[in-house]
């Protein structure tokens, strides 16, 4: 069953607890618990079909005893829903712990990512601040795509294939300072050769051949973007405890169906760009040296170190 709310439900939306709505078998069970689960509007395609079957997995594993209402909101935090799915871009607008998240090579692969940002030590790092603020905290750390940069003049690609280590810096030093325009790529656009681009995987994936031709990817580990799966504070003892494993159960079906989703995507993407230059392990090594000096680094030291402990 695929749903989808306007703002307008929204601001009419059922109180989030104790509510009822008909349950799919009205002769078997009268009624079901309603489930909000809120998104931001602008949750990614493939994220969101990921979500809708989260939802329909609730509501067939509990035997229909949960009915979910999935929202859209333009900051899903707000929303008091009691499972939030959320962007770290999303969350790094508020919480400086989720902003240290997406600085360059901060995660030396998928994996690391993976397995650190799903670590309970980890977790309940960035579960702290959501407590504090939201009333919130993190269940589940989703792939949601990689952001790539994309060169048409050589400052940054150059640096990239001849292992420059010097150059690199200058690049990337360039980029933050805006003496390199950085812009985001729009599918159908021209691309000026004095500009680099970024773009994530769905966009990418959105490219014609015509245009992949003007592009170089520089496969930077640029930013593995993420989405975090938060449960409300006492929503285990608000659902009891068969409907609280019920959401577990199906958040765990969720998570690789996701990961998959955009590992496909990232792979169709590699295979459609002619030309793909990637780092060595010694530059990846030396521009993080760099990273750590910066104040986001220090202020989250605590967080990085956990990450540390699941190996690069």
């Amino acid at each position: 069953m695929r749903r989808r709310l306007t703002a307008l439900l929204l601001a009419m939306a059922l109180p989030l607890c104790s509510c009822g709505r008909q349950a799919k078998n009205a002769g078997q069970l009268p009624e079901a618990a309603v489930l909000a689960v809120a998104v931001a509007k602008d949750c990614p395609e493939a994220a969101l079909r990921v979500l809708e079957d989260f939802c329909d997995d609730i509501e067939r594993l509990s035997g229909n005893r949960l009915g979910v209402q999935l929202q859209h909101w333009e900051d899903p935090m707000l929303s008091g829903a009691q499972v939030v799915f959320a962007g770290s871009d999303t969350l790094a607008q508020a919480l400086p712990a989720f902003a240290a998240l997406q600085a360059d090579f901060t995660f030396s692969s998928f994996s690391q990512m993976n397995d650190a940002l799903n670590a309970p030590t980890v977790q309940e790092l960035l579960s702290a601040p959501l407590r504090s603020r939201y009333g919130y905290e993190v269940q589940s750390a989703f792939y949601c795509g990689r952001q790539y940069l994309l060169g048409v003049r050589n400052d940054l690609t150059g640096a990239v294939r001849t292992d420059d280590s010097d150059a690199m810096r200058w690049a990337v030093r360039d980029v933050r300072d805006g003496t390199i325009e950085l812009r985001a790529l729009t599918v159908g656009a021209s691309f000026p050769k004095d500009t680099l681009y970024y773009a994530d995987t769905e966009t990418l994936a959105g490219l014609l051949p015509p245009q992949t031709g003007e592009l170089v990817l520089c496969d930077l580990g640029y930013r593995y973007q993420t989405g975090m799966l938060c449960l409300r504070e006492g929503l285990q003892k608000e659902l009891g405890q068969r409907d609280y494993a019920t959401v577990l159960e199906a958040a765990a079906i969720a998570r690789p169906a996701c990961e998959a989703a955009y590992r496909q995507l990232d792979e169709e993407i590699a295979a459609a760009l002619p030309d793909r230059v990637g780092p060595s392990t010694r530059l990846r090594r030396q521009v993080r040296e760099e990273q750590a000096g910066l104040t986001l680094f220090q202020q989250w030291q605590q967080l990085y170190q956990a990450i540390e402990e699941y190996g690069r």
